[in-house]
């Protein structure tokens, strides 16, 4: 029952941010605070997003953050990206490429066992650069390899979709002609 509300609370957030409008944005912070408090990992990475962008709050991306990292706990993909990528920088944390590269592995497998890989080639392009340039582990040039086709093969099945990204798939390709 609980579940079923927070997911009812998300779906509304979600058709709130979709107007584009500050309005909607803050209604949607508004079901996303109530489905975030009812454990909805998903709504607390809207959230994240919301404060990082200042989207229906006043931005504050150390609060977006701190979101990130309360999904991340809950198994969100999203969100574990979103805290191996704060310590690959050293944003909002002190800068751990091992600790990065532990969540990218981790998140990687875990994808792998849902069968959603696919849905999240950045996971692979990432690791694919751990890999290639030896952050948060030795440089290993045919794991890189392995990961970056998996990467490049990921963004050409979304290339018809509202969410591909161009940009990424092209930085693949180019990491994947250094491992040649």
């Amino acid at each position: 029952m609980q579940k079923e509300r927070s997911d009812e609370l998300l779906n509304q957030g979600a058709e709130a941010y979709q107007s584009g409008t500050p309005e909607g944005f803050r209604t949607a912070v508004r079901f996303y605070l109530e489905s975030a408090s009812l454990g909805n990992g998903q709504a607390m990475t809207n959230l994240g997003y919301c404060y990082t962008y200042g989207r229906g709050v006043t931005k504050n991306p150390v609060e977006g953050f701190r979101y990130f990292v309360q999904a991340a706990k809950l198994g969100n993909p999203e969100a574990i990206m979103k805290v191996a990528d704060a310590y690959q920088r050293g944003q909002f944390v002190k800068k751990d490429e091992i600790r990065a590269f532990q969540f990218y592995r981790k998140l990687f497998q875990h994808l792998r066992e849902t069968e959603e890989l696919l849905d999240y080639p950045e996971v692979c392009l990432r690791l694919g650069r751990c890999y290639l340039e030896g952050k948060g582990t030795e440089a290993d040039p045919r794991q890189a390899r392995r990961f970056l086709v998996l990467a490049v093969h990921g963004y050409s099945l979304h290339e018809n979709q509202y969410f591909y990204y161009p940009k990424q798939r092209r930085q693949a390709e180019e990491l994947l002609r250094q491992c040649q």
